[in-house]
């Protein structure tokens, strides 16, 4: 059986068969809101509905009163070293203003995770198929990071695109996996 979800912002728009896929990040947005991080990945082609789920998942953290930077990777910006870094540095507030190209990781990260400490931080990225290779290794050091502060990372991307935690390293012990990963439009949460 297929259905329909509303997305928040307007009665008018509707996702159609997502169910599933909006059950799965707003779990993660009542368990961010509790203190548990998360990183959920949706994947698919083009069109298959997983910036739509993002979306869902942003409006809703939003009016929780979460804290929630939002990147968009694109091919224009594709070669833009720390691009994506940049977009969401932005987006955390002018206390995180920092010069991105001369920064080491570990320094890119401290201010989310600081933001984070003083307020759930949902950190969204869509495309991430567009993410410049900086921005990727960033991405993938906050997703080690991301088990030690309540903050969830949700990233949307095409399938076999997206960012590696690495295997040795879970990422949120608390919860039903370290990584969800979320086909949209495949009925089934992974």
């Amino acid at each position: 059986m297929t259905g329909t979800a509303e997305r928040p912002g307007g009665p008018d728009v509707r996702l159609v068969e997502r169910d599933t896929e909006l059950r799965a990040v707003r779990a993660v947005v009542d368990g961010l809101l509790a203190g548990r991080p998360a990183v959920v990945m949706i994947e698919g082609p083009p069109g298959s509905g997983r910036s739509a789920v993002l979306r869902d998942a942003v409006a809703r953290a939003r009016a929780a009163g979460c804290t929630v930077p939002v990147a968009h990777g694109s091919p224009a910006e594709a070669d833009l070293p720390r691009g994506v870094v940049s977009q969401l540095l932005v987006r955390l507030g002018p206390e995180a203003d920092r010069e991105v190209s001369t920064t080491p990781l570990p320094g890119l990260c401290r201010p989310f995770l600081a933001a984070a400490r003083e307020r759930p931080l949902l950190l969204a990225v869509d495309d991430v198929q567009w993410c410049d290779p900086q921005s990727r290794q960033w991405l993938e050091s906050m997703l080690r990071r991301v088990r030690h502060v309540p903050m969830a990372i949700l990233v949307a991307g095409t399938s076999g695109t997206l960012p590696s935690p690495g295997p040795e390293r879970p990422v949120a012990p608390r919860g039903p996996g370290p990584v969800s990963r979320t086909p949209p439009g495949s009925g089934s949460v992974r």
